[in-house]
């Protein structure tokens, strides 16, 4: 039996706003014979479902190289700088990543006012591979004695890390009085014997110093000048050691790593009672080994021109003046380091 499908048309009625559509939908379906077995010929039903699939490439891409950097330290502290020194520091830039690094500016951005300033250990643009690194060098000339702060900055081509910083800053200080009109102590010292040194004698005067407590003290003497005004370069520098302090040097420095005291009598003989500040040093109960160097060879090496006097040409450290200085257990006064 054949079974016929008529044709059907609907007709649709679409409203708009304001306008009404018709639209005639014709279906137009071929007759079928609704009892025939599928036709092989129509191939699979399924063949015409659309698969979704990825274009992607699922192949092995390779890691794009790419540079790190790495700067260290990123914070520098110089301590306590004394006005009219300074002090040096180091810190280096490198390349840890798989890709070259070009660093092309190194610069102070604040502090350089200050006193703060660098030194690259070659000129810029630097060019590092996987694994190379450079020095930058730190320095802080002081002009007083408070906190000063700086900043490095370094502008690479680390995609992660374009700006580095790297902080710095000096320690304030407040040293003890230069000179004492009247100093108690609290400890009892004895020196074994006078320390004495002329300008021309690059030795150290050596002695020992006793000392009942143990402690940390600003060491204080009436005797590095005692010649007035006919030997104006009388500047000299102590050192106390022992097993906490091997090398002796004191805790605060003006030249180098040592205090120098400069002559205080080129203008008036020294007061009665006066002492001069020598340093400040940890003492050991007992025995402490104690020297004394004259300043005028340090001078002659080229080491802290500062300190020396030129008022009278026949007595600076060029000449053969001995510009004697002392120091006697007689008048040495200990205050506690607070």
């Amino acid at each position: 039996m054949r079974t016929h499908l008529a044709l059907i048309t609907p007709t649709v009625y679409v409203r708009y706003i304001g306008i009404t559509m018709i639209v005639s939908l014709s279906l137009s379906c071929s007759e079928h014979n609704v009892n025939s077995k599928p036709d092989p010929s129509d191939g699979d039903p399924d063949e015409n479902i659309i698969e979704e699939f990825d274009d992607s490439d699922d192949s092995e891409q390779p890691e794009e190289q790419a540079p790190d950097i790495i700067v260290s330290p990123t914070a520098i502290n110089y301590g306590i700088v004394f006005e009219g020194t300074s002090a040096t520091d180091v810190f280096s830039v490198g390349n840890v990543g798989d890709g070259e690094l070009l660093v092309d500016m190194i610069e102070i951005t604040t502090g350089n006012q200050a006193g703060h300033s660098i030194t690259l250990s070659e000129p810029l643009p630097w060019r590092l591979e996987p694994g190379e690194y450079r020095e930058v060098i730190t320095t802080y000339l002081s002009h007083d004695a408070d906190i000063h702060y700086g900043e490095v900055r370094i502008v690479s081509t680390d995609p992660d890390e374009m700006i580095s910083t790297v902080s710095l800053i000096n320690e304030p200080y407040m040293l003890p009085e230069e000179t004492l009109s009247d100093c108690e102590g609290v400890a009892d010292v004895e020196l074994n014997h006078e320390l004495m040194s002329l300008s021309w004698d690059s030795s150290m005067a050596e002695g020992n110093v006793y000392v009942e407590t143990e402690g940390t003290y600003h060491v204080y003497s009436n005797y590095i000048a005692e010649s007035g005004s006919s030997q104006t370069n009388e500047s000299a520098y102590i050192r106390i050691s022992n097993s906490t302090n091997p090398d002796g040097f004191p805790m605060f420095s003006n030249c180098n790593t040592d205090w120098v005291v400069a002559d205080l009598d080129n203008g008036m003989a020294i007061p009665s009672g006066m002492v001069a500040y020598v340093g400040t040093f940890y003492l050991a109960q007992g025995d402490n080994a104690i020297t004394m160097g004259h300043y005028c060879p340090l001078y002659r090496a080229g080491e802290c021109p500062s300190f020396h006097i030129e008022i009278d040409s026949s007595s600076t450290c060029d000449t053969g003046n001995p510009n004697s200085v002392h120091f006697t257990g007689t008048a040495v006064c200990l205050l506690p380091a607070e």
